[in-house]
């Protein structure tokens, strides 16, 4: 710290010295710009630009007792003939040369399931160029995950790519991670790199993709936080029958059937470009910064997303008669297309979401086509206290908005959410309720002066 002050005050003495001169050419031209960067603890600083946010949100404390370490490839492979077992990093590990099998399987049979339920704590490490074997239904570092704990590691330069055909199954669960998760926990970890699933090309038979930069699918009793992503993540489905795709920046889909079995996702963002397209007779996108698709007990709160989040759904059957319709409208709903693309949540059966904002650009694309700068659609939600950038494009069946724009695309409360201009955002006072104490902080040169989490971020 003291040889960062020290610089900085260097830097000014020169700057000081400069501006006395009677000749000021190294700042007036062009071709001599000054560029002064500095480096500490591995990271490089932009004296003139936004210093970086933190690696990780929240702090890192020492592994727990007995817990194996982890220098190796072999090592982190040897996981599986112990999958109740706690381990911990001690270095960086890549994985450039493995085609990873991931570490715990689900079946459709619940006897036969094997799911990684120890510790996994990277210690401020990470795992490098992760890409996942082709046939695997459920995609990650882990592939099936419950009653674990992961925490404090980074996927760098991740690069999953999965392609289905008819000749697979017709269903993936994907996330740098794991591909579902259950009755755990995820504190202070983040993703980069690409996440690619394509699924159900040539099928007759239902398809399905839940893909998230960190979790495919949150089953009940799972709490995410001090999290975020900055990968793209792309998926495609299709089929003659029908296909679902929920897709988002930090999972899937979230979901808990329970009060006392409530899921959360807290203090996580995103900034990857998150995309999904569908085709099918019978086809749902839903796509979202934060999280494609929520139901039942789940919380989504202290959340933002300054990604981009496009969404396409298309039939590919033809359209119903009006005669079929008169007796039955909700036929319309069938053989159709519907999508909805939020900057927090694509599509929102939960139970709460609050405190987030988002200044991402969304898309949406269907016959039935919802869009939100918040969510796409909602039903049966507490939505409170959410901001968005009015100055973010919201594109609607390729027309873009400019009267028209919501924080909530159908459903809910629409003055639950309120809209600010960029320099609003950029306010601490115009974040009504909002705990810059604790939770918040704001300064006009980190996070390109919009609010980001508070170190340490809410302990493990």
């Amino acid at each position: 710290m003291r040889k960062y002050l020290l610089l900085l005050i260097i830097f000014s003495m020169f700057l000081s010295f400069i501006g006395c001169s009677s000749d000021n050419s190294l700042l007036d031209s062009g071709e001599n710009t000054l560029d002064i960067k500095i480096t500490q603890n591995d990271t490089v600083i932009d004296l003139a630009q936004n210093e970086p946010l933190p690696l990780f949100i929240s702090s890192i404390s020492n592994p727990v007792a007995g817990s194996i370490p982890i220098s190796n490839v072999e090592e982190l492979r040897a996981m599986r003939d112990n999958l109740s077992g706690k381990y911990h990093l001690v270095n960086d590990i890549d994985l450039s040369d493995e085609e990873w099998r991931p570490i715990g399987e689900k079946s459709l049979s619940f006897s036969s399931d094997r799911p990684f339920s120890g510790v996994f704590d990277g210690q401020g490490y990470s795992i490098y160029n992760l890409s996942v074997i082709e046939n695997s239904e459920y995609v990650g570092i882990f592939g099936y995950v419950s009653g674990a704990s992961i925490k404090n590691v980074g996927f760098v330069d991740s690069n999953i790519n999965i392609n289905r055909d008819s000749s697979h199954t017709t269903y993936v669960y994907a996330g740098s991670i794991a591909g579902y998760i259950v009755d755990s926990r995820i504190n202070n970890c983040y993703t980069s790199g690409d996440i690619n699933i394509s699924i159900g090309f040539g099928t007759s038979l239902n398809v399905s993709a839940y893909v998230g930069g960190l979790v495919g699918y949150i089953d009940e009793k799972t709490y995410i936080a001090n999290c975020y992503n900055t990968g793209s993540i792309s998926v495609s489905a299709s089929s003659s029958f029908s296909s679902v795709v929920c897709t988002g920046g930090i999972a899937g889909h979230i979901k808990s059937n329970r009060s006392a079995d409530k899921s959360t996702i807290e203090l996580c963002y995103n900034s990857g470009t998150i995309s999904s397209a569908t085709v099918s007779d019978d086809t749902v996108s839903n796509v979202g910064g934060i999280v494609g698709n929520s139901s039942g007990y789940t919380y989504v709160e202290n959340c933002y997303n300054i990604g981009d989040v496009l969404s396409s759904a298309t039939s590919s059957a033809i359209p119903l008669p009006e005669e079929f319709l008169k007796d039955d409208p909700s036929l319309a709903f069938h053989n159709t297309s519907q999508s909805s693309s939020g900057g927090i949540i694509g599509h929102n059966n939960g139970f709460s979401v609050n405190y987030c904002y988002n200044i991402g650009n969304i898309s949406s694309s269907a016959i039935f086509a919802y869009i939100g700068a918040i969510a796409g659609s909602t039903e049966n939600t507490h939505i409170s206290n959410y901001y968005w950038n009015t100055d973010s494009l919201q594109t609607l069946n390729d027309t873009v908005l400019v009267t028209n724009k919501s924080g909530i695309g159908v459903g809910g409360n629409p003055n639950a959410t309120s809209s600010l201009t960029a320099e609003q955002m950029k306010s601490e006072y115009s974040y009504l309720k909002w705990n810059f104490d604790r939770v918040w902080s704001i300064s006009s040169n980190i996070n390109s002066g919009y609010p980001y989490f508070r170190k340490p971020g809410y302990p493990d």
